[in-house]
């Protein structure tokens, strides 16, 4: 693949992450919202780099099978966390969206209008085409399905779909979206609908838990922080299963896990969206989302370990952490699994004020942070996730490129599926091979090279996500 593309790849991924924040920023207060703003100020000036780079005055996407497509190309990693926009172009019938480089940030913010909120009666694509237009913007607009065959877009050429642990990843980032805006507009929230889709989660894990352990440690942007969410429960259950076979355990826990951020709804949109490090005073209020999120449970009837959970996963295991309390606390055991998820799953993302560190590197941190975890949860997690945790895209010696099925009895030497060949060629499903790789019989040369960089391979249907 040329540089080029992976160039672009990212690019258009970034654009989109951007209009999505935007999205539900809108959703929840106005495209006037400072923070919002400057949300639209920053997609514009990636607008105008994109379209430059790729020397075109527009870029066009489009939504086919909840996927969003460029150029021919599936955008599988920009699409998980883009449910909201797919969902609100669906709405309005629209099979694409069209933004040339001139876009102003008050006709971007007048798209942002209109693809917000609940659809209103007789609004489709084209009436937000006449309101655009109206407004004076010719930058920016909203296709018809048939018309996406005369663009940069067709999509006849484009054969792949999400698959079942994508589908799950994405749905469950929907469900936080909309809590977050229903949290934000002052409404009720429905938790069945988190524990049900847990369930799901938990049923796709003992079948395939690959590819959605794979998405647990998929470094993106995450300005919202919806999808840690979903990969720390990824990450909390995953971890259950070791100690316990009972379902419903396992579930409440995942469900646990799922919630332990609710409270950041109610934190102001500015501080949540920062992309700098915090004042002390914004710090504060930051930190007490821990202990809104536990009173919005509670409030609503949520189960007492989703309670403990989002009030506790920022407490320390005898003094210190937050909130604070003036008794005695002792975190519960779940809380202490999914603390350690929570930090875990920090440092190994990507967020917007730093680079995300590989699994070795958190390791070293986690360990070396005295008094914060339960050492002998955090040992089991360690031995759970392993240096190359399920999903994982590695670089053999050999120079073939496999991914981590599951650990072995050896931490740096896992089960791996063999994906390419050793000069770099795909292998049919049928050629692949899986390969334990402490196995005596397992030459030197097909040891572990590296950590293949996930991004430049995120959006290969190979993969299969």
């Amino acid at each position: 693949m040329p540089v080029a593309k992976k160039s672009s790849t990212r690019t258009v991924t970034a654009l989109i992450d951007e209009l999505v924040s935007a999205l539900l920023g809108t959703d929840v207060h106005h495209s006037n919202h400072p923070q919002v703003q400057e949300t639209v100020d920053s997609l514009q000036h990636q607008l105008l780099d994109l379209t430059h780079q790729l020397g075109q005055d527009s870029l066009c996407l489009a939504v086919l099978d909840d996927l969003l497509v460029f150029q021919d190309k599936p955008l599988l990693s920009a699409s998980l966390s883009a449910s909201r926009l797919i969902r609100s172009l669906g709405n309005l019938g629209a099979s694409g969206l069209e933004l040339h480089a001139g876009a102003t940030k008050e006709h971007i913010s007048s798209l942002l209008e209109a693809l917000a909120g609940p659809r209103v009666s007789g609004q489709d694509f084209r009436s937000v085409n006449a309101l655009l237009s109206g407004q004076g913007c010719v930058d920016i607009k909203l296709h018809d399905p048939l018309s996406l065959g005369d663009k940069d877009v067709k999509p006849e050429a484009v054969s792949s779909t999400l698959g079942p642990a994508a589908r799950v990843y994405q749905t469950g980032i929907a469900i936080l979206q909309d809590m977050t805006v229903d949290i934000g507009l002052g409404r009720r929230i429905s938790l069945d609908m988190v524990r049900n889709h847990v369930e799901r989660m938990y049923e796709l894990m003992q079948t395939q838990d690959g590819p959605l352990m794979n998405l647990a440690s998929y470094e993106q942007d995450d300005a919202f922080t919806l999808g840690h969410s979903v990969r720390v429960t990824v990450l909390a259950m995953n971890l259950a299963c070791t100690m316990t076979e009972d379902v419903e355990t396992i579930v409440r826990l995942g469900n646990a896990a799922m919630l332990h951020d609710v409270g950041k709804a109610l934190i102001p949109l500015e501080l949540v969206l920062s992309r700098a490090a915090l004042e002390e005073d914004e710090l504060i209020e930051v930190q007490k989302h821990a202990e809104k999120g536990g009173e919005m449970l509670m409030d609503h009837g949520a189960d007492p370990l989703a309670v403990t959970v989002a009030f506790g996963h920022h407490r320390l295991r005898h003094e210190g952490g937050y909130p604070h309390t003036r008794h005695k606390y002792m975190p519960s055991t779940g809380t202490e699994i999914v603390k350690i998820c929570d930090v875990f799953e920090a440092l190994t993302a990507n967020r917007p004020y730093r680079p995300r560190m590989l699994p070795p590197d958190a390791y070293r941190v986690m360990l070396g942070m005295k008094g914060h975890f339960d050492q002998h949860l955090l040992r089991c997690f360690i031995q759970r996730t392993g240096l190359f945790p399920a999903g994982q895209i590695i670089q053999l010696k050999s120079g073939e490129i496999a991914r981590v099925i599951k650990q072995s009895n050896s931490l740096d030497e896992p089960v791996v599926e063999i994906l390419t060949s050793p000069g770099g060629d795909q292998l049919s499903e049928s050629d692949h091979q899986i390969l334990d790789l402490s196995a005596p019989s397992v030459e030197e040369v097909r040891k572990v090279e590296g950590v293949v960089d996930l991004p430049e391979v995120a959006d290969d249907p190979n993969l299969n996500l």
